[in-house]
């Protein structure tokens, strides 16, 4: 891929870190009753998840299941609590540097490679009746998951994205989903636009996310993506 033409300036780098989706979803429940006064889900929450409470006071919180006494924005508290850590309690490393870096700017728009990818990923020219075949559909739709469901269009504000020191978190998926989305990636249920400005573009995209995708996938674990600024 030639891209030293479109070396747009961006301000964002985006990473993809191991991240436990399904616990995600309960934490966002439980904060968004928060956000309305009732500290009850999360309360609950709390006090059903050994591992997550320990985590929390590992953290400095004394009080964790009340959500008046942490004093977190709900960014940093939902990055915190649902981030995968390996049996030595490091974090998991999904593809090397390179290619972290590679997908974590791309030079065009606003330098996401997921927004590009997004933009210019069609159907295939030949509808191929596949056995099991996960459609352009399907992968669209947890592309949108990992881009924008933590955005103020799903939730209706930017909490998640204006956290602590920059964090922005945008979506995050679950290990079923990051399967799903690996094997449709690796399939024929999808093509790329005639227009695409960037020659070999899409598919520069779709080799690194599969590779970040196959590390999550090798360890079990969901991920989140964020941006740092």
């Amino acid at each position: 891929m030639d891209v030293s033409d479109h070396g747009n300036t961006t301000t964002a780098f985006s990473t993809i870190d191991a991240f436990d989706g399904q616990k995600a979803l309960k934490v966002i429940d439980a904060l968004e009753n928060c956000r309305s006064g009732d500290n009850s889900n999360w309360n609950a929450l709390i006090n059903s998840d050994d591992l997550l409470r320990a985590k929390l006071r590992v953290q400095g919180l004394d009080t964790p299941e009340d959500r008046a006494s942490v004093n977190w924005d709900d960014a940093t508290l939902l990055f915190v609590s649902c981030m995968e850590e390996n049996n030595s309690g490091q974090k998991y490393s999904l593809g090397d540097g390179r290619i972290r870096d590679r997908f974590g700017r791309f030079p065009w728009g606003d330098g996401s490679s997921l927004n590009y990818l997004l933009e210019f990923i069609r159907p295939p020219l030949t509808n191929m009746a596949i056995v099991d075949r996960i459609d352009c559909e399907e992968i669209v739709d947890l592309l949108q998951k990992l881009t924008g469901q933590c955005g103020e269009e799903k939730v209706g504000h930017t909490n998640y994205q204006n956290g602590k020191n920059g964090l922005d978190i945008r979506g995050f998926l679950d290990s079923g989903e990051v399967y799903t989305l690996r094997k449709g990636l690796a399939g024929r249920g999808w093509g790329v636009s005639s227009e695409e400005p960037l020659d070999g573009g899409v598919r520069d995209v779709v080799k690194h996310l599969s590779t970040i995708l196959k590390a999550a996938e090798r360890n079990g674990v969901g991920i989140v993506l964020r941006y740092h600024y």
